[in-house]
């Protein structure tokens, strides 16, 4: 038995020896959680993935892409990120045949502590509206009937306890009774 206020990094370890894709990890599990890599990726030349001994997901980042292609294979697809380069395309011409037979190749990249933090910073702005500003009382709130007013004087009268207590055994001065 552990007390619940003992200090300590507790992890779930999971051995059912399946082998995981990236997305069904995230999809299964609550992130953040750490994964050891059993397999490297064989489409990668150089997979940097492979090399580390343990990985901690901690965020799932979605980029706005635009799909490029070779002329030569045009059914094999790579993902350019908009918001993180600066290019310039040209239109040749317009794709008409089926999207769901292009291979689109999508790289685990890394990057920098910098583009980590201001694709965060991207990313939030379009999942939170601005907050709304204050509503201002509007005229018809703002009329006093003779109901509110009262109203007004009794809240007035209890948030102040000196003006309750008059001590009447004391005789006004001259100057204070106005003679």
């Amino acid at each position: 038995l552990l007390p619940l206020y003992m200090e300590g990094g507790f992890v779930e370890v999971i051995h059912d020896k399946k082998q995981y894709q990236i997305s069904e990890l995230c999809a299964q599990f609550h992130l953040p959680f750490n994964v050891k890599v059993s397999v490297r990726d064989l489409s990668i030349e150089e997979d940097i993935l492979a090399a580390t001994p343990g990985l901690r997901l901690e965020e799932a980042i979605t980029d706005s892409c635009l799909l490029i292609s070779d002329f030569a294979s045009p059914k094999e697809c790579w993902e350019i990120p908009v918001s993180r380069l600066n290019m310039t395309v040209q239109l040749v011409n317009s794709f008409s045949g089926d999207t769901g037979s292009v291979l689109v190749r999508s790289l685990v990249e890394e990057i920098t502590e910098e583009q980590y933090y201001m694709m965060r910073r991207y990313e939030g702005s379009f999942s939170h509206p601005p907050p709304r500003p204050p509503k201002h009382p509007s005229v018809e709130e703002t009329k006093l009937t003779p109901f509110t007013l009262a109203e007004n004087r009794a809240v007035g009268l209890l948030k102040s306890p000196k003006s309750l207590h008059v001590d009447i055994s004391k005789k006004p001065r001259s100057n204070q009774a106005g003679l």
